[in-house]
């Protein structure tokens, strides 16, 4: 039987990945196909995306898109597709957290301290996301503008390699999806949410 491709913007063992796997393997019991995983992470999730939007539009090829693609990149930059005449959303079947994360060992402890740090500290102050002009960058940009403090960005293709970066003290922070395993061992820490509402699980943790 002729495959289903399942593109995806992230790389292989990324939280998203393995979910998109599980529920593969779900699919794949109710359709009577096999369905492969293509992973093709960068660009701000913008190269799987394009791969979508341009495949033969026959049912064989779906794939997981984040909201950076879709909302916000297109107004930066010209990319080969239309988010909205390109696309035909199938399913949500999950929800993104993001926020502002740091080492425990940062020389700050909370966003506030944070921000200090970064008026005391211009030009110091680097931090990683899923690529330029995705929705973590806008957000430190507008942050870094009201707050008058300048962040230097450095892009990365994916969520695990901005947090190994930030594990390894090569950036000061990174904004972008939260990795819940890694905040409850200690290895990272909660600053910001970018939330409407208090999460149960963070109730100390202010929100954009």
């Amino acid at each position: 039987a002729q495959p289903i491709n399942f593109v995806l913007s992230l790389p292989a063992g990324s939280v998203g990945d393995l979910a998109s796997r599980l529920i593969s393997k779900e699919a794949e019991a109710i359709l009577g196909k096999p369905i492969v995983i293509v992973n093709k992470p960068g660009g701000a999730h913008t190269i799987a995306t394009a791969t979508i939007a341009k495949a033969k539009p026959d049912g064989y090829t779906i794939g997981y898109v984040t909201p950076s693609p879709l909302f916000t990149v297109p107004f930066f930059e010209k990319l080969n597709y239309h988010p909205l005449e390109d696309l035909q959303a199938i399913i949500q079947y999950g929800e993104i957290r993001f926020g502002v994360i740091t080492a425990p060992n940062a020389p700050f402890k909370t966003f506030k301290e944070m921000i200090e740090y970064a008026r005391k500290n211009s030009g110091k102050m680097t931090y990683g996301t899923g690529g330029s002009n995705s929705i973590a960058n806008i957000s430190m940009e507008k942050i870094a503008r009201e707050e008058q403090v300048r962040f230097t960005h450095i892009p990365f293709k994916a969520t695990t390699e901005y947090q190994t970066a930030l594990m390894g003290g090569h950036i000061m922070f990174s904004a972008g999806e939260i990795n819940a395993s890694l905040l409850e061992a200690g290895q990272l820490r909660l600053l910001l949410l970018f939330t409407e509402q208090r999460l149960p699980e963070y109730p100390q943790v202010p929100l954009l």
